[in-house]
């Protein structure tokens, strides 16, 4: 890079990842024919001889060149029917590479002098040349860039027809214009998909499902062995959702069970909400989600209730009042807690104050409403270190990402830096360092599973190091020897894996039930009457034919036969390590 001119440095740097700038001996930009809706930015050959193409700092396709010597130049050259080749050029080497699905080696020629590109019969076509070491002669390839011969000389000049090139124009405009009448039908209906999803989603607000926050009456137990910690609860926005929070103890000598928190609006339609438990921990990120809806005897929880800030959003009163209660179950009871009425409003939920990334990091309330409206996925982070570099820590994400450290806490860091930002909301928690290999374990909360995606990407893009992310299952080997030192066992464990005869009795069971319902259908069609089913004899199978009775009685079948079958595979279920495989160059 040293030998390029600052201002195409700087379109480089906007097109490619930082982490291979450095990497680049040579490069060309994509030529955006009319006629190709290729995804592409710009193609460059690497010092370890690999073809990479990039769009929108993506890498599209790659392949290697496997040669020893180092690759000048890259061209694009296309043929007669407008498909995409390269030209790599390099160490008495000329390797053409062909671009269909992906970057494939076309063809190679060794003992290469030079090589052009030029129109020397003026017929409007481009042909290739190629001089070789052993021929004075260049040989030039078919249509489809194989079979090299010589360059044949013809003393009679060439006549073309005047009308060639109008035609051309002619057949271009046409493919154009079929292009457009394509891309419209398309967009069509895309349109319709998403004005019918429109009005599903206005359906659903207009008619929600009340019955999912009313009350039991058999619940008329007041509860006493519960002890609330929090006079008011702790309410907060986070990742766009609302978080409410009770802190409690179970003073109770068993486990109270079924623990759950129902909210009743008082001044509007039903709201849906997530009612999750989480345990109090001396160590970050110190609260642990359970796993079961059962407070255990004199431990520190945490009741969170998650509520979609687009419910608010969508919602045009100005305040709104929640009733709200903890079920439990304590010794084969059933028992109710009231609590005090939450109340919100427009200006409760404006400003900073109310949303915890505007807030001090070290109230561990603020880990605990991250925990609470985010998905966890744990990701590995390989290091495939050049010369002279340190291993990465955890420091690697505040300094290139923008991320911040949470006081009291050495292995978590979240990002906050601005609400428009993709990462923002996000928490990294390290939970693992090998020394020797330079890989990270970490533990990601993000709200959705691209925003995860997003992370890796940023790493890629903004950190100047060479880091492959994956999840743990992944297993990464190297390509050629240089990072042999990398190479992971990509052998499957041999584990006791689940049996599926059960399930497999189940399918064999339903398959017999269809093939009987569609005998059946079968004979009450030609026992029908109705000319309209009689007409469809030979030709398709009413499955109303035994009337709708029938039918309810077939889908029940199938319902129980595969609950049994489900239920059994469930008690026997064992978990399988499963095992990936991926390059590393």
């Amino acid at each position: 890079m040293s030998q390029i001119s600052e201002n195409v440095r700087l379109m480089l740097v906007q097109l490619l990842p930082a982490s291979i700038i450095n990497d680049i001996k040579c490069f060309a930009f994509y030529d955006n024919h009319p006629r190709d809706e290729k995804n592409i930015d710009i193609t460059i050959c690497t010092g370890a001889g690999e073809v990479r193409e990039y769009f929108q700092r993506d890498l599209v396709s790659s392949v290697n060149l496997q040669n020893e010597g180092v690759t000048t130049e890259i061209k694009l050259i296309r043929n007669k029917r407008c498909e995409l080749f390269y030209l790599v050029a390099g160490g008495g080497e000329l390797t053409i590479l062909s671009r269909k699905e992906k970057l494939k080696i076309h063809e190679r020629l060794i003992g290469v002098c030079n090589y052009k590109i030029s129109d020397s019969a003026c017929s409007g076509e481009a042909v290739l040349n190629v001089f070789l070491k052993y021929s004075e002669i260049p040989v030039v390839p078919d249509d489809n860039f194989k079979n090299f011969k010589p360059l044949e000389y013809s003393s009679s000049p060439s006549c073309p027809l005047l009308n060639e090139p109008i035609v051309t124009q002619l057949k271009i405009k046409l493919t154009e214009a079929k292009f457009t009448v394509k891309s419209n039908e398309q967009s069509l209906k895309e349109f319709l998909h998403l004005r019918q999803l429109i009005c599903f989603s206005v359906y659903t607000k207009i008619h929600p499902k009340l019955g999912d926050s009313l009350f039991s009456d058999n619940l008329n137990e007041v509860g006493n062995a519960l002890n609330i910690f929090t006079q008011k609860p702790w309410i907060k926005t986070c990742n766009n959702k609302i978080v409410i929070v009770h802190t409690v103890c179970n003073g109770n000598e068993e486990p109270l069970e079924n623990v759950q928190i129902l909210i009743h609006g008082t001044t509007g339609k039903s709201i849906e909400y997530t009612t999750k438990i989480f345990e109090k921990m001396s160590t970050p990120p110190f609260w642990k989600e359970t796993q079961s809806q059962k407070l255990l005897c004199n431990v520190e929880s945490a009741l969170v209730v998650v509520v979609d800030l687009k419910e608010l959003k969508d919602n045009i009163i100005r305040r709104i009042e929640w009733n709200e209660v903890i079920i439990y179950k304590n010794e084969e009871h059933e028992c109710i807690l009231p609590i005090d009425a939450v109340t919100l409003s427009s200006k409760d939920i404006m400003g900073e104050q109310f949303d915890v990334m505007c807030n001090d990091l070290s109230d561990i309330n603020i880990i605990l409403a991250v925990l609470a409206t985010t998905e966890k996925t744990e990701l590995i982070l390989r290091h495939i270190k050049r010369s002279n570099e340190q291993n990465v820590t955890i420091d690697m994400f505040y300094k290139y990402l923008n991320m911040e450290r949470v006081p009291n806490s050495d292995n978590i860091v979240v990002h906050r830096k601005s609400p428009y930002h993709a990462l923002n909301g996000l928490m990294i928690i390290l939970e693992g360092r090998n020394e020797e290999t330079g890989q990270l374990a970490v533990a990601v909360y993000s709200r959705c599973p691209s925003q995860t995606l997003a992370l890796v990407h940023y790493i890629q893009d903004a950190v100047p190091l060479r880091i492959i992310t994956t999840t743990p299952n992944y297993k990464i080997t190297s390509k050629s020897d240089t990072f042999s030192s990398y190479n992971e066992n990509t052998a499957i464990v041999s584990e006791q894996g689940p049996n599926y005869m059960s399930y497999a009795t189940s399918l064999l069971n339903r398959t017999s039930l269809v093939l009987d319902y569609l005998d059946n259908s079968m004979i009450s069609m030609c026992e029908s009457n109705d000319a309209v089913v009689l007409n469809k004899i030979g030709t398709e199978i009413d499955l109303f034919a035994q009337g709708e009775v029938g039918l309810h009685e077939f889908k029940k079948k199938m319902w129980d036969e595969a609950r049994k079958g489900v239920e059994i595979l469930a008690e026997k279920r064992v978990s399988v390590p499963v095992s990936g495989g991926m390059s590393v160059d």
